[in-house]
């Protein structure tokens, strides 16, 4: 299934700012220094599972609930 990284980096910058761009720019930095750039994933990207765990945890970190369906 293609695009689920793409919606999980979409998730945890929509929930952390709060619609607040200056915070999505804030989140967006944070995730490149994590290891995960944003802007090199599309709706089209194949699914990494290393990345997929990746995300998983960076979201448990900042204290975002991710949708169960984003997951099957």
């Amino acid at each position: 299934m293609a695009g689920q990284i793409k919606k999980m980096i979409n998730t945890i910058i929509e929930q952390r700012s709060k619609g607040s761009p200056i915070i999505a720019g804030t989140i967006k930095v944070k995730l490149i220094l994590k290891g995960i750039n944003p802007e090199t994933f599309s709706y089209q990207s194949k699914d990494n599972p290393m990345i997929i765990k990746k995300l998983e945890k960076i979201a448990k970190d900042f204290g975002v609930k991710l949708d169960r369906g984003l997951n099957s």
